[in-house]
C-alpha cells in the first residue's frame, strides 16, 4: 500500500469515528431534551391550582 492510500484509509477511519460519535451524541442530547420537557410538564401540572393534588 502506498503512502497516499494509507492516509486515505486513516482519514476514512477518523471520519467514520466522528460520524458515529456525532450520532451517539445526538441521541444523548435528544434524551436530555425529552427528559427536561417531561420534567417541565410535570412541574407545570403540580403548580397548577386547578390540578387535583392527592
Amino acid at each position: 500500500m502506498n503512502d497516499k492510500d494509507e492516509r486515505e484509509e486513516i482519514k476514512d477511519y477518523y471520519i467514520d469515528s466522528i460520524l458515529k460519535s456525532t450520532k451517539e451524541l445526538d441521541v444523548i442530547i435528544k434524551s436530555i431534551i425529552l427528559l427536561a420537557s417531561e420534567n417541565e410538564f410535570v412541574n407545570e401540572i403540580k403548580n397548577n391550582p386547578n390540578y387535583p393534588h392527592q
